[in-house]
């Protein structure tokens, strides 16, 4: 059968790894094309090509340059655009060369509620293979059929499976695209731009590989291997537990490797399998080096065939229990993943991985490698570091704003990434923190950080403020009226001069303040913990102003708030349900489906509200019911808002969906 793919582009340039994080150029114009500085230290890791940077007027600049001046290294996306489909700008037409097509009609959906994903590109699923034909032509598969294919410009998604089907080995045909081994016997063959369907039997497939002699292997459970040679395919076996990974050099030599840590060999004269060697541990993948050595990885373990059929040695690698999943080699070049954290090479020595996820396979092109994992995360190695892919950005999120220069997504571990033009980017943070709120208005952004600290972007810079209290969330009524709320009843109200000022409660503040909502100064409320809601003094009409409790709301952790301007609010529970007050008293709104942990909502209208939270949980409100749906899998959501006709939810492990 043919199965059609349903593509969507990403767009992904080489990352610049710098000091304090990384930032994926050449797609669109990202926002910190200049980057503050105190000293020309600072600025050492910057410049890209070559470039030296010096620090001028607190901003990163080429020699030459002012601040007011662009940048001519190549950092610069240029463009203003227009209006984008997600209330942000366009990359605008003069963006560079780089043109990734946008098509969210085809975006992978949900059955239920029409919800798409846009963020991982994998939709949450394992990637499990990646292989390549050349640095501009890489595919890696995974769960749920997914498979994603990299032209050197961006990573484009289609369905090679059913989704049902879990794809675990690719082999890249020469000259002929690719075929792709799966469970329960599946065989895909890419042809005419689909996928065309085999069944190899019922036993799940671990790995396939090929020769130039148009030898193919497909190796799975119970020692099975299916041999395709002279245009026909014949079943195998050798021994009989699960065969991991396969290397065909020709049809007269081919090696197997089994879970249990056996090594065969095939044996031309009397067409067996041979067995050849035992490890002692559980293999994972292998691969043949240019001077015809192999080399395998198991829990653990380095395998090196260093001479003769059965000259094999092991070298420890991490502890007895190290994950080691993938092993490539190329151009004198070993790369081995596995165990989060770090990216293993044939020397014993490590490199951060570049994302706190396991990965699964890894291949290479000299110095630049490419390696995939759980959760859909996509890791590439430029220079000498490794860093997540826009698509492939797998840390939790707690924050969405739609700015005036597009949609913003903040979250773990520096995580901050921009949506201009329908395409994903990560941006440079202004330092390594946790982000957990954003806010803005016009063309000021603030991003709440941990260690008190609230940073500002305007004007194509970072500014660092302190706030002297960990905050947890942020809202503002307009460019110079933000405020932050926190533990301990904290609420704190920033000055025009960036200084942030406590204002005072009425009450005690033996509690802790989760989220913040306002429409104007007068109309402005924070909630938290055991039923503490309060509202900003709407008769006061000075700077710092009192805030008052309110009486009368139910004694539950509120999570979130979301109001309108009339003075309704909704607020959500962490033990589930859904709270409204109408002017004058709370009532709880029941949801049809259930109460599951709600984290966060947003509205348009009193008839039109969303609210997120555990397992994927979205309720949404029509003026007269809350309805329930799970629409990600078990990916909890921690952040919603509405730009346009568009609502965004994000969280765990790097989920993003829209409905439009």
């Amino acid at each position: 059968m043919n199965l059609t793919p349903n593509t969507r582009a990403w767009p992904w340039a080489p990352l610049l790894a710098v000091a304090v994080g990384v930032l994926s150029s050449g797609c669109i114009e990202l926002p910190d094309k200049r980057f503050s500085c105190a000293t020309d230290g600072d600025c050492e890791q910057v410049g890209r090509d070559g470039t030296v940077y010096v620090c001028r007027e607190e901003v990163c600049v080429p020699p030459g340059s002012g601040p007011g001046e662009e940048p001519d290294s190549g950092m610069d996306g240029g463009g203003d655009g227009g209006a984008g489909e997600d209330g942000g700008t366009d990359a605008g037409s003069d963006a560079g060369s780089v043109t990734c097509p946008d098509e969210p009609a085809l975006m992978p959906c949900t059955s239920d509620g029409g919800w798409c994903w846009d963020n991982p590109l994998a939709s949450g699923s394992r990637l499990l293979a990646i292989r390549g034909h050349s640095e501009n032509d890489i595919l890696a598969v995974g769960e749920n059929g997914v498979a994603l294919s990299w032209d050197g410009t961006c990573w484009n998604r289609s369905r090679a499976g059913k989704q049902s089907q879990t794809l675990n080995g690719i082999w890249p045909v020469p000259g002929q695209g690719w075929q792709v081994a799966g469970i329960n016997g599946t065989l895909l063959r890419s042809e005419d731009g689909g996928w065309v369907e085999e069944k190899l039997g019922s036993v799940t497939l671990h790995d396939i590989s090929g020769s130039s002699d148009g030898t193919v292997l497909a190796v799975g459970d119970a020692g099975t291997i299916h041999r395709f040679l002279d245009g026909k395919w014949s079943t195998q076996s050798a021994g009989s537990s699960p065969l991991t990974a396969v290397v065909a050099v020709s049809s007269d030599d081919a090696w197997v490797f089994a879970e249990n840590g056996d090594i065969f060999t095939y044996d031309p004269i009397f067409s067996r399998w041979n067995w050849n060697y035992s490890s002692g541990v559980a293999l994972t993948d292998a691969v043949r080096l240019p001077d015809g050595r192999h080399l395998a990885v198991g829990t653990g373990s380095l395998l090196r065939r260093v001479g003769g059929l059965t000259g094999w040695t092991k070298t420890g690698i991490g502890t007895s229990t190290t994950r080691l999943n993938g092993i490539w080699h190329d151009s004198g070049f070993t790369w081995i993943v596995g165990e989060p954290g770090s990216v293993y090479r044939e020397d014993g020595g490590t490199e951060p991985s570049g994302t706190a996820q396991v990965l699964n396979s890894v291949w290479s092109r000299g110095e630049k490698a490419w390696a995939v994992g759980e959760f859909g995360v996509i890791v590439q190695r430029t220079g000498s570091s490794w860093a997540e892919v826009p698509g492939g950005v797998v840390r939790n999120i707690h924050g969405l704003w739609p700015s005036s220069d597009g949609l913003w997504a903040v979250g773990d571990k520096g995580l901050l990434m921009r949506r201009v033009g329908g395409r994903w980017s990560t941006v440079l943070p202004p330092e390594q923190n946790v982000f957990r709120d954003i806010w803005g208005s016009g063309d000021r952004v603030w991003v709440l950080g941990d260690s008190a600290r609230v940073y500002l972007y305007q004007d194509g810079r970072w500014t660092t403020e302190l706030t002297d209290d960990n905050l947890n969330a942020l809202w503002g009524v307009g460019p110079d009226q933000v405020w932050g709320v926190g533990p301990g009843g904290v609420i704190r109200r920033r000055n025009a001069n960036g200084t942030w000022e406590r204002e005072p409660l009425n009450g005690g503040n033996a509690f802790e303040f989760k989220a913040i909502w306002g429409s104007s100064a007068g109309n402005l409320w924070a909630v938290g913990t055991g039923g503490n809601v309060y509202r900003r003094d709407p008769t006061c009409e000075a700077v710092s102003c009192t805030w008052l409790k309110q009486t009368g709301a139910p004694v539950i952790g509120f999570n979130d708030v979301w109001g309108t301007p009339s003075g309704k609010l909704w607020a959500v529970a962490g033990g589930g349900g859904i709270h409204h007050y109408n002017g004058s008293s709370w009532v709880e709104q029941p949801i049809t489906g259930g109460n599951p942990g709600l984290l966060a909502l947003t509205g348009r209208s009193e008839g039109e509200i969303w609210a997120v939270g555990g397992n994927g949980s979205v309720a949404t409100w029509d003026g007269n019911t809350w309805t329930l749906q799970i629409v990600t899998g078990g990916h909890a959501l921690n952040a919603v808002v509405a730009a346009g006709d568009t609502v965004w939810a994000g969280g765990l492990d790097g989920t993003i969906i829209k409905h439009q």
